[in-house]
């Protein structure tokens, strides 16, 4: 996270350790919430250091909120989403936008339209929870403040015999299929998987879809 950085002397030998120590060439980079600890602001700001040009990243994701983000308004995440694409136009390494988690594929065919219509080109990885219980996910529904997944969240524990129970995506990933082979417009290239229940949950569950 951008705002977790002290500066951008730590900020190069993080990413130079990645590439050099790790062999990595993908990476993520998000703005982060809460206090930042040092003169980065924003992902932006490290897009704008040129230091994944100068450390061969050749794929970077960027953030993404189909429900909003709890403490940057609107206006600012649209900003974003334009002087990223603009950005994207003249560099060497590819650029995506990979989505806060969501439960119901409406949310992300709205905000797509939405950014759709402020000029986004960039290819989009839907966000969403492997298997994991309605508690679990609750949980980090709420540290993360996304809004209308709480109001969803809140519905499904009313049957309470659910509660304890693991949740799936199937349904969510299956309206995505849907709404991607049915919407020549979208960019949703990819899905990207956030192991709330666990790894170990999260495999299983995959491995068993792609044994049917």
């Amino acid at each position: 996270p951008a705002r977790s950085i002290k500066d951008y002397n730590v900020l190069e030998k993080y990413i130079g350790k990645l590439s050099e120590h790790a062999g990595c060439k993908k990476i993520l980079i998000i703005g982060g919430g809460g206090n930042k600890v040092g003169n980065i602001n924003s992902s932006l700001e490290i897009l704008k250091s040129n230091l994944l040009s100068k450390y061969n990243f050749k794929h970077v994701g960027l953030a993404g909120h189909p429900e909003g983000h709890p403490d940057i308004s609107n206006i600012d995440l649209d900003e974003a989403i334009i002087e990223k694409n603009k950005f994207a136009k003249d560099t060497d390494f590819k650029l995506y936008l990979v989505t806060q988690f969501f439960f119901e594929a409406k949310a992300f065919k709205l905000w797509e339209r939405h950014i759709n219509s402020i000029g986004n080109e960039l290819d989009i990885h839907a966000g969403i929870p492997g298997p994991a219980s309605l508690k679990i996910l609750f949980t980090y529904a709420k540290s993360c403040g996304i809004g209308n997944s709480i109001k969803f969240l809140s519905k499904q524990a009313l049957n309470i015999s659910k509660i304890a129970t693991a949740k799936k995506p199937d349904k969510l990933i299956a309206d995505l299929a849907d709404y991607k082979f049915n919407s020549s417009s979208s960019k949703l290239a990819k899905l990207h998987l956030y192991p709330f229940g666990g790894m170990k949950k999260t495999s299983e569950w995959m491995n068993a879809i792609l044994e049917k």
